[in-house]
This record gives structure tokens, sequence and C-alpha cells, in this order.
């Protein structure tokens, strides 16, 4: 019997969870799933065909900037061989928006 105790105790802990989830609004796209985008974006502008390697969690700022729609700016660097073949590092800044997490829309992109 000791351990029905604390069982039922968080029951309504759950079952309160799971309501609020169930009628709130639709959770905000992670900041993570907005960086990831940006990963993508800049991969698309750069000069090469080798491997790149994104700055990580750590050198990584991500900004929420608004809310419904979502608009996010993400500033960080990748290092990856320019057209010569030459290993180099680019910063970037990445603003990006989205409605649903699922369509991204590239606002603005400054990399040097």
């Amino acid at each position: 019997m000791r351990h029905a105790r604390p069982l039922l105790a968080s029951f309504p802990l759950a079952v309160l969870t799971l309501t609020v989830t169930a009628c709130g609004t639709a959770p905000s796209p992670s900041q993570q799933r907005a960086a990831l985008k940006c990963e993508e974006f800049v991969r698309g502008e750069l000069q090469t065909h080798g491997v790149v390697d994104f700055s990580g969690r750590l050198d990584t700022l991500i900004a929420t900037l608004a809310e419904n729609p979502w608009r996010y700016q993400v500033d960080g660097h990748v290092d990856a061989d320019n057209e010569h073949g030459i290993p180099h590092r680019t910063t970037y800044t990445c603003t990006l928006s989205t409605a649903d997490g699922e369509a991204w829309t590239l606002d603005d992109l400054v990399m040097s």
C-alpha cells in the first residue's frame, strides 16, 4: 500500500498536464530546430562540396524575436574548405520565421 499513495498522488498532476497540453495552443518550434534550419540555409550558400563543421550548441547564439508567427535569429560559424580547398571559417547571422514549425522562411542571412 505504501507505493499506491505516491502513484495516486501524482495521477492528478499527470491528468492536469495532459489537459493543458491538449487544450493549449500549438507548441512553439524549438530554438534548436531554428538553428538546424539556419544551417541548411547557410550550407546552400557555401561554395564547397566538402565537409562542413558548424559551431556547436555552446558557440551558437539563438534568440526568439517574436511569437505567432515565430521569428528567430541564429548567430554562429561554420568551418569549411573554400573553392580552393583551403579551410576557412565563416560567421553567419540568420533570421528566419515559421508559423507552424514545418515551413520555414529565410528572412535574412549575413555571412562574413
